[in-house]
C-alpha cells in the first residue's frame, strides 16, 4: 500500500490528513484521491 510513501510527501494539506488521529484509514485514502484530483 502506497501509505508509508504518502507520509512522506512535502504538501502541507497531505500531512494534514496523515496527522489527524480522528480520521479512518478509508478516510484518509478518500480525501487524498480527491485532494489529489483536485490538484491535477
Amino acid at each position: 500500500m502506497a501509505a508509508a510513501a504518502n507520509f512522506m510527501t512535502e504538501d502541507p494539506f497531505e500531512q494534514a490528513i496523515w496527522q489527524a488521529e480522528r480520521l479512518t484509514m478509508k478516510q484518509r485514502e478518500a480525501l487524498l484521491i480527491i485532494y489529489q484530483g483536485m490538484v491535477s
